[in-house]
């Protein structure tokens, strides 16, 4: 078996000196460890809030655009009503034209017999 180490006041202080300068050290170093930590979360606080602030102007400039297209959309593109009205003033000058057409396939012929019997008046007037 070993020999027992003799326990003494003056070991205990020493003991407890050497315990005290570990802890010094471990203390030192974990507050090392903490400051290098919270430089890197900075770090990485500040990137965030970078793509926080573009995120941000980003939305800003997709709400204005929205508003702008609704806008558009309220007063500037044709509603169901004027299409409706446009269609029926397309129909009302499609049946004036279809109307137009068939009288000119018909009024030659009248008109040219009228032109026959006012030559033939005018003949008859001046014999």
């Amino acid at each position: 078996m070993p020999a027992k180490k003799e326990i003494t006041l003056a070991t205990l202080r020493n003991d407890l000196q050497a315990t005290e300068q570990r802890l010094d050290k471990r203390i030192v170093a974990t507050k090392e460890r903490l400051d290098a930590m919270e430089q890197c979360l900075d770090q990485k606080i500040d990137v965030v809030d970078c793509k926080i602030d573009k995120v941000a102007i980003e939305l800003v400039k997709t709400q204005a655009d929205v508003l702008e297209i609704k806008e558009t959309m309220a007063t500037k593109l044709a509603t169901k009503d004027d299409l409706s009205h446009i269609q029926a003033t397309i129909d009302s000058f499609a049946g004036k034209l279809e109307i137009y057409s068939h009288e000119t396939a018909i009024l030659p012929k009248p008109l040219d017999e009228h032109g026959k019997i006012l030559r033939n008046h005018e003949n008859r007037l001046g014999a």
